[in-house]
């Protein structure tokens, strides 16, 4: 046997025995959206950032960089291939006579490979609302085409849903809803949007404050749904698995019939809805912990210990990999990792402060180009 084939037969053998490591076996990299505060800028502001960052740690682009304005929410489109975001400047905008800040709406391009490619004025608010105004509460309907927002200034009425581009402005409920507390809520097939007044924050921890359901056109009254068991009933189809978050509890459901029950934060679901993350805290030791659960085995296995309390819980798009944050106190201090559900390959990513209260976001399908 000569030497070359003799080569190719070892290497036959060790595949067939396991014994050869390819590039297929390991976590494949995807990009992720970090929202934050570079420390380093602090002094110089406290103006937020939209950053990319590749899951296995070898890529961070800031896709924004702009040092005296902010940008504090965004969402990716569905493909993937574009992220629309807000941002907060200070200008002469249409209806004042000085200088004020103002919120408008943006999109960016991406490309397969995580590069920012186009950026692109949507709308100013204050040519739609007729005067600088700021919303940090906003909200992108799932199927793109629709944005919810409840503008910082109370004179300014409630609650507004508008085209993506800025037409057919349409405020929906008059006051009431000024607080930037209150939390929107898009239903998945974006016909409908739910929040909570302002009222909700003046009642006791353990006082019900309903939620209102809306349509997201036309001139009808608001619904008023009682617990957020309800809502998500009402907006998820029977044989349809979901998560009812409860705040130190939560409950997977599959339509109206609850499953199980788990003591717990931040619970994300699996896009295949087979496996649970979410995050614990054990004040005794002051860890905090990510646990993995099978949905149907109901079994709770502990993957990662952390000093501090964990937020954000995300799964990849393809299961393989977990995103979370890590608090580490003074001005909303995150640093962010990623680990495998198994709890192999954990890694600490980047570390921002962010007043965002969704910092966190994987790139849907198509995932990117690992180059």
């Amino acid at each position: 046997m000569n030497k070359s084939r003799l080569i190719l037969t070892l290497m036959f053998l060790l595949s067939v025995t396991g014994h050869i490591v390819t590039a297929q076996n390991d976590s494949p990299a995807h990009d992720l959206m970090v929202i934050g505060i570079d420390p380093k800028t602090l002094d110089g502001g406290k103006n937020s950032d939209i950053y990319l960052v590749r899951s296995d740690g070898s890529r961070t682009v800031n896709l924004t960089d702009t040092p005296l304005d902010s940008e504090n929410k965004a969402y990716w489109s569905a493909d993937g291939q574009q992220i629309y975001f807000s941002r907060n400047s200070v200008a002469r905008y249409a209806g004042s006579t000085e200088e004020q800040s103002s919120t408008s709406f943006y999109v960016m391009d991406i490309s397969d490979t995580g590069e920012k490619t186009a950026e692109r004025l949507l709308f100013h608010l204050s040519d739609i609302i007729g005067k600088p105004m700021r919303v940090e509460d906003w909200a992108l309907s799932p199927d793109g085409q629709l944005l919810a927002f409840i503008p910082e200034d109370e004179e300014a009425g409630g609650t507004y849903v508008v085209n993506i581009d800025g037409t057919n402005l349409n405020e929906r409920f008059k006051k009431g809803v000024v607080s930037t507390s209150v939390w929107l809520q898009w239903s998945p097939d974006s016909r409908e949007f739910a929040y909570k007044t302002n009222e909700c924050l003046d009642l006791r921890l353990d006082t019900p404050c309903p939620y209102w359901v809306a349509q997201s056109h036309g001139e009808q009254a608001p619904h008023e749904v009682g617990t957020l068991s309800e809502l998500m009933a009402r907006w998820h189809q029977s044989g349809e698995v979901y998560v009812v978050n409860n705040g130190g509890t939560f409950e997977i459901h599959d339509g109206i019939e609850s499953l199980w029950s788990v003591d717990g934060q931040i619970p994300d679901l699996s896009l295949d809805k087979h496996q649970m993350a979410f995050a614990d805290f054990e004040s005794s030791a002051s860890k905090g912990i990510l646990k993995v659960s099978d949905l149907k085995a109901e079994h709770v296995v502990k993957i990662a210990e952390m000093e501090d309390q964990l937020f954000h819980v995300h799964w990849s798009p393809d299961g393989a990999q977990i995103a979370f944050a890590v608090y580490k106190g003074s001005f909303n201090d995150f640093e962010i990792y990623v680990v495998n559900p198994d709890g192999s390959e954990q890694k600490m990513l980047i570390r921002r402060q962010t007043w965002s209260r969704e910092p966190l976001a994987w790139r849907p399908e198509p995932q990117t180009k690992v180059g």
